[in-house]
């Protein structure tokens, strides 16, 4: 496989671009490199706030230029300074890449006036006038080319994050390729997940399909999987016994219990739409890192969607819920999304849904006896949520 190059961004004033050019000559064999002004990035339908929060995610480093280009004046004095907007970028690709992936050039030869919380960091000098801009940044390149070298590709999900890497990943045994991959996706951060997975169904055509395991769910939940009906040929859904039963107990709420029951409905009324209902059960006691073919052990709160049409998988999401003090250490993430341009990922998570839906140990609404099994299991969480106080849908017999 071939190895992946980092991406750098490269930010500057309009004054000192030849600097930022000069920057990515050099170093394009280490990396490829986005320069600020670059057309490309800048998405006319969102704002310079919006593009340059969406390019943080798309970089491994960030190279900031700040020259003498403003004046500022502080308890009397008045000191060269860089504009405004270098040092805002320089704090936005800080707080997101860390500083040992954001460098900053300051020229030597200028005492420039810089924020106070910037005075512990050592900046990367470079002197010269713009006609020499390679020679005046050759030795700060050989600092930058260190550090790309030595860091390589930014995986803020595997390698920075102990409790992501090792408790998400970890759930889904996907290839190192696909981690790798998946880190690299689009992060839910938390209360999203309702949008995002609206999203997805509002997506759908009228021939797709949605393979999901369903984890807790909220207010939406109602409305959210009405739409699943309406919008899509087939909904094939896998209900965890357990992860309903903690939901009631540890929640007090009742929405995957009452989307069970809808989904069951369906199954008995197959003339009221076009829709085809497959429900798929993990019994009482039993869990998904207990099923035959699942090398995989997520929280109760795991849930799975993904997008089908035909062979071609469109889109998926994985989502899940933990404790507050663990989500904390999550940086409040609470899923990822993954699009059709990373198949091989969508490819291993199918195989995933594949695995957990067709377990021996999993029941099944295609044979009567699974059916009749998921709809007594199914009583016996009614009973449940009554006991600990959940209002739950009725479900018609």
């Amino acid at each position: 496989m071939k190895k992946q190059k980092p991406k750098i961004f490269i930010g500057s004033s309009t004054a000192a671009v030849k600097y930022a050019e000069a920057i990515k000559a050099k170093l394009q064999d280490v990396g490829s490199f986005t320069i600020w002004r670059s057309k490309k990035n800048w998405h006319p339908t969102q704002s310079t706030l919006g593009n340059l929060i969406r390019l943080l995610s798309e970089h491994d480093f960030a190279v900031l230029i700040l020259d003498a280009e403003d004046e500022t004046k502080s308890n009397g004095q008045v000191s060269p300074s860089p504009r405004d907007n270098i040092i805002f970028e320089l704090g936005l690709f800080m707080g997101h890449l860390g500083r040992c992936r954001t460098f900053f050039l300051c020229r030597k030869t200028i005492d420039l006036k810089i924020p106070s919380d910037l005075k512990g960091i050592t900046s990367i000098p470079f002197d010269g006038p713009p006609h020499q801009a390679k020679r005046a940044v050759a030795g700060a390149c050989q600092t930058i080319r260190y550090q790309i070298k030595r860091q390589g590709v930014y995986e803020p999900l595997i390698k920075d994050s102990r409790h992501v890497g090792e408790a998400v990943f970890k759930w889904m045994n996907l290839s190192a390729n696909a981690r790798e991959k998946l880190a690299r996706s689009q992060l839910i951060r938390s209360g999203r997940t309702r949008k995002e997975l609206t999203t997805l169904v509002k997506s759908a055509n009228t021939d797709d399909s949605i393979l999901a395991i369903c984890g807790y769910k909220g207010t939406y939940a109602t409305k959210y999987y009405e739409a699943n009906f309406k919008k899509c040929k087939t909904v094939r859904r896998v209900f965890s016994y357990e992860a309903i039963r903690s939901e009631i107990t540890l929640k007090r709420v009742c929405h995957a219990l009452d989307g069970l029951k809808m989904h069951l409905r369906k199954l008995d009324n197959k003339a009221t739409g076009r829709c085809k209902v497959e429900v798929s059960f993990i019994p009482e006691d039993r869990f998904i890192r207990d099923l035959g073919d699942c090398n995989f052990d997520p929280p109760l709160s795991f849930g799975l969607t993904i997008l089908r049409a035909g062979k071609k998988l469109k889109k998926a999401i994985v989502h899940w819920e933990m404790d507050a003090q663990l989500l904390r250490d999550l940086m409040a993430i609470e899923g990822i999304v993954i699009d059709d341009g990373q198949q091989e990922v969508l490819s291993e998570l199918l195989g995933l849904w594949e695995a957990v839906a067709g377990s021996d140990d999993v029941l099944s609404s295609k044979s009567k006896t699974g059916k009749n099994s998921i709809i007594a299991l199914c009583s016996k969480l009614e009973e449940i949520a009554v006991e600990f106080g959940c209002r739950t849908r009725k479900r018609k017999a």
